[in-house]
């Protein structure tokens, strides 16, 4: 696909470069998992949900040649936030990565009201775990509040081009994204460490005002459901998590 080079990178690459020796014995065995070994000299650990092992072929692409090791621990943080929190932190601790990733949907409770008569629990937590991952590595990344449709974008797209009906709107305005999820800004700018970087990921999506369900040019879809971006998805963003990661490495 000319228009994203990359795609042919990042399409699952990972499942068939695993290592089929794993180097460390988890705390809890996670949905997904994988260890790749590069050339490089940095210990990458990607970690979060079902978006972390939607982004892990792109955050691995744009360390290539950089990394010595990339992990990817995967669990579903709604029945097992626990154990995602418990074995992060036990990672951290006995395999000291160089780079951080905690790529996570955004919990609900971070986008009600910022509670001021007092702590916000949401706030201190966040404080507390970039407290101590930054503590422990190089650099720690994060993403921008996920962009949410009201309807699986593929089902939708496939409806609307069997019905011939206009596919624009379903397309979603920047402004409109921004107000559902001020409160998550909010909190996100009480993370306060220098080698702490956040993804400029909807910003990407939504670079025109709108904040798109499909690459136009294309007419391909660009999420696979209401808010887990596809593989072209990912090569639309990879710039941007490039650019971040780099921005990183010469910062720090």
């Amino acid at each position: 696909m000319s228009k994203y080079p990359v795609l042919k990178h990042i399409n699952k690459e990972f499942r068939r470069n695993c290592s089929k020796v794993e180097s460390y014995k988890y705390l809890y065995e996670p949905d997904v998992k994988c260890e790749i070994l590069g050339s490089g000299n940095l210990s990458v650990l990607v970690v979060g949900n079902s978006y972390a092992y939607n982004h892990f072929d792109g955050i691995v692409y744009a360390l290539k040649g950089r990394f010595s090791l990339a992990r990817l621990y995967a669990i579903n943080v709604q029945q097992k936030c626990g154990r995602l929190v418990n074995t992060t932190r036990d990672l951290i601790l006995n395999t000291k990565p160089d780079l951080i990733f905690v790529i996570s949907k955004h919990q609900p409770l971070m986008k009600m009201p910022l509670y001021t008569n007092g702590t916000d629990a949401c706030i201190e937590s966040l404080r507390e775990f970039f407290d101590f991952a930054s503590t422990n590595a190089t650099a720690v990344f994060y993403p921008d509040p996920q962009i949410e449709f009201d309807y699986f974008v593929t089902y939708e797209m496939a409806k609307k081009i069997w019905m011939r009906a206009p596919l624009n709107v379903m397309n979603k305005r920047y402004e409109t994204h921004l107000q559902e999820t001020k409160n998550i800004y909010e909190r996100l700018k009480q993370i306060n460490c220098t080698n702490c970087f956040m993804f400029n990921w909807s910003g990407v999506h939504c670079q025109t005002g709108l904040c798109q369900a499909y690459e136009e040019e294309l007419e391909l879809p660009l999420f696979r459901d209401y808010d887990h971006v596809n593989r072209i998805g990912v090569a639309k963003l990879f710039n941007e998590t490039k650019k971040t990661i780099d921005k990183a490495l010469n910062f720090v």
